[in-house]
């Protein structure tokens, strides 16, 4: 587990190599605030889709679930391959998509739903950081 001030990040070994220098601390200090406690945890696909059952009662594989605890915590799990099995649909790179995802799960939990507001926070984000790392 990687340990940065207010954010937990569980990854394996091999994921950890794969999205080294990932700015997971920075985007959450910029867009949730540098007092927001965040977890974010890289699960399976089992794992992924029984937690969406659970708490969405959706019967498939998210590449992403947010779950807002407070106004100053939330949770995130990821599901990696099926992000990078999507990036091609979306015409962008694994690490590209990646960070767009991350994104819209931090936006999820500031509060934003689905629509144009959520999309220009999206790009604006997106274009800060798609050098970062």
């Amino acid at each position: 587990m990687l340990e940065f001030e207010n954010i937990d990040i569980n990854i394996s070994e091999k994921q950890k190599r794969e999205i080294k220098n990932f700015p997971f601390l920075l985007l959450k200090n910029d867009i949730l605030g540098k007092d927001f406690e965040l977890s974010v945890t890289f699960v399976s696909p089992a794992k992924a889709k029984q937690i969406n059952i659970k708490y969405r009662q959706k019967d498939y594989i998210p590449n992403t679930l947010s779950f807002p605890y407070s106004d100053t915590s939330g949770e995130i799990f990821m599901q990696i391959e099926t992000i990078y099995s999507q990036a091609m649909d979306f015409e962008l790179s694994k690490k590209d998509f990646l960070l767009k995802i991350y994104i819209h799960s931090l936006l999820h939990l500031k509060g934003l739903d689905h629509g144009t507001k959520m999309e220009n926070a999206e790009a604006k984000y997106i274009k800060n950081y798609s050098n970062t790392y």
